[in-house]
């Protein structure tokens, strides 16, 4: 087989046709949809990048959005806490303020009750003090009566100082002399001489006078005071008592 020169060119020239018809019409649309392909893949990663760091920005928010929604819901629960403890403290206030009150009251009322039964006890105790001694008075003669009232009295003039007990009896008025019955003459003269022992010269004679409603004993009116020694007396003092320990 010989060579030949045409043929050789002629080989030659078809191939450069090919890699001309290859490149113009394979690689070039080829190498350009790679190209494309490289750029959208790029794009893709770069939208990819840009997603992903809005996914974290997202993310991040959430969770900052998360802590301050848990931070909220700890200080409602804590402020619905302390509210509710408050109210119950509150309450237990107030039904301990009412509970105080009404031993208060209690112990108001109870103070008043004892106060009005003693008073009512006392009161019925004088009653009762006196309805004796207006029996006792009653079985004693007049006369053990009158000496025993009038030895009373001179204990007390006695225990006056001396110039005290002149003051009393020496006046522009008699002393006067009060008795739940009239006074035999012995009786008045024992007065006489009492009140003489104690007076000055200048004191006047007593004057004698019967009032019923003294019940026993004797009232004596004097110029510089008085002096009771009378169940009356004595039964006034004992309601006087009583109602000032109300």
């Amino acid at each position: 087989m010989s060579f030949s020169p045409l043929a050789f060119a002629f080989q030659i020239a078809n191939f450069a046709i090919l890699v001309w018809l290859l490149k113009r019409f394979l690689y070039a649309p080829l190498l350009a949809a790679i190209d494309a392909r490289r750029d959208e893949l790029a794009q893709a990663q770069a939208a990819a990048r840009v997603a992903k760091s809005a996914a974290d920005a997202a993310a991040d928010a959430a969770r900052a959005q998360a802590r301050e929604t848990e931070m909220a819901r700890a200080k409602l629960i804590e402020d619905a806490r302390a509210d509710a403890l408050a109210e119950r403290q509150r309450i237990v206030d107030g039904a301990h303020r009412e509970a105080q009150g009404r031993l208060e009251a209690a112990a108001a009322r109870l103070a008043g009750e004892r106060r009005a039964a003693a008073n009512a006890l006392r009161s019925d105790a004088a009653a009762l003090a006196e309805a004796l001694a207006r029996r006792v008075m009653a079985g004693l003669p007049d006369a053990a009566l009158d000496a025993g009232f009038r030895d009373a009295v001179g204990n007390w003039l006695d225990a006056l100082p001396r110039d005290k007990a002149a003051d009393l009896l020496t006046g522009a008025a008699p002393v006067r002399i009060a008795t739940a019955a009239a006074l035999d003459a012995p009786s008045r003269a024992a007065w006489i001489d009492l009140f003489g022992s104690h007076a000055s010269s200048a004191a006047m004679p007593p004057a004698f006078v019967v009032d019923p409603a003294i019940g026993g004993g004797v009232e004596i009116d004097f110029p510089g005071g008085s002096a009771r020694f009378s169940l009356r007396a004595a039964a006034a003092e004992l309601r006087a008592n009583a109602a000032a320990d109300d």
